[in-house]
């Protein structure tokens, strides 16, 4: 599972079982309940892992996201009992917007969308590069 967590909402995507592909999954507000919600996820798909993406600046700065979405995660690994990573998300808002684009998703849709073929891309990457 991955998690392009923003001020506002969450994007979700998860991978297959062999851990190959990644595929967007949802949206979700960013609220008090988040916890219960990505828990529930972990147990109805059988989650081994989660990766979160930080969000740093084009630079590589940290912004002042970053210390939160750290925070979050070592908060979810401590909840859930299971690994929590994290991973540099730098373009992967541009990349799903490629990806959309790609698939014919009309214009007016990708915005409720984006977060979501976010959280793939920073799923597929890191699945890539951590060869499962």
């Amino acid at each position: 599972m991955s998690l392009d967590i923003g001020t506002k909402r969450v994007g979700i995507a998860l991978s297959d079982p062999l851990g190959i592909t990644a595929r967007p999954f949802s949206v979700i507000p960013r609220r008090p309940r988040l916890f219960d919600h990505i828990q529930a996820l972990v147990q109805e798909y059988d989650v081994r892992g989660i990766v979160v993406g930080i969000p740093r600046r084009t630079g590589g700065e940290e912004t002042e996201l970053c210390d939160q979405v750290r925070q979050l995660a070592s908060e979810l690994e401590k909840r859930l009992g299971i690994k929590v990573r994290t991973y540099d998300e730098r373009y992967s808002t541009k990349e799903a917007e490629r990806m959309m684009s790609e698939r014919g998703i009309p214009v007016r849709e990708r915005r409720a969308r984006r977060d979501a073929f976010a959280a793939a891309v920073i799923l597929q990457w890191f699945l890539e590069e951590h060869d499962r």
